[in-house]
């Protein structure tokens, strides 16, 4: 696809013969897409973007420092870069269940506070009857890596499953984990047979040993790898021992 497109660039009858030949499955997408309802509202197509629009989108913007070793110097005139903004973070519009529109975003000041991953984990209400999550009470809480990667696209902050799905009241994922939250606790209680993985990134190789001095301290230390250790955190601990004291001869 890559290499079409880039013959696409120099070649304007390829590229009108490749929007030929894909109009009808477009078409076909579009139909049943569009019979989709979501909160009772129907799902809306938009047409592609153009090259020129595309073209007109700035991605990324140069910070315009002289003394930064990561940006290039910038190239357009002062005046028109001054003009170009930061892509704007999403923001929830009045209607809690969409985001206010791009055009009414570029240009001001906006925050992460309204992503997905970024929610205030107050904010995020679980679905899960009281208990289910809780696998020292629940043994039908089970851990796997696969068992959604080829059934459904999950979001932080989203049901494991849309609404429509025979599981959506069945099988539940904790509300309030981004995905740059540490493995939960419950991972590494559960009696289900599991790999130890690292408890902040999930690695499950070059994981370090912690000393002996750490374990003498600690009930439980969780496992720490070394990608993770280099990037400032240390051992997650929990339940610290008293250390006996030393009787004095």
């Amino acid at each position: 696809m890559e290499e079409i497109q880039n013959a696409a660039l120099y070649n304007q009858t390829l590229s009108e013969e490749m929007k030929i030949a894909i109009k009808d499955t477009q078409e076909i997408l579009q139909n049943r897409t569009t019979r989709l309802k979501l909160h009772n509202q129907k799902f809306k197509c938009i047409d592609p973007a153009t090259y020129k629009e595309i073209n007109n989108l700035f991605d990324i913007k140069k910070c315009g420092k002289n003394e930064c070793v990561i940006c290039d110097p910038i190239r357009l005139p002062q005046e028109i870069f001054n003009q170009l903004h930061f892509m704007p973070d999403p923001q929830i519009s009045s209607d809690p269940d969409h985001y206010q529109d791009f055009n009414s975003l570029y240009g001001r000041n906006t925050t992460e506070i309204d992503l997905p991953s970024k929610k205030n984990n107050l904010v995020c209400q679980e679905l899960a009857p009281d208990g289910m999550l809780v696998a020292a009470r629940n043994p039908i809480v089970k851990y796997c890596k696969q068992l959604w990667k080829h059934l459904h696209i999950y979001t932080c902050g989203s049901p494991i499953v849309p609404e429509n799905h025979p599981l959506y009241n069945k099988v539940f994922v904790r509300m309030n984990l981004a995905c740059d939250s540490p493995i939960e606790q419950t991972y590494y209680s559960c009696r289900i047979e599991h790999s130890q993985v690292c408890y902040y990134c999930g690695e499950e190789d070059n994981l370090i040993n912690p000393s002996p001095e750490v374990l003498s301290r600690f009930r439980t230390v969780y496992p720490l790898c070394e990608v993770c250790q280099k990037n400032g955190v240390t051992f997650f601990t929990k339940g610290k021992l008293q250390m006996k004291k030393k009787q004095r001869v």
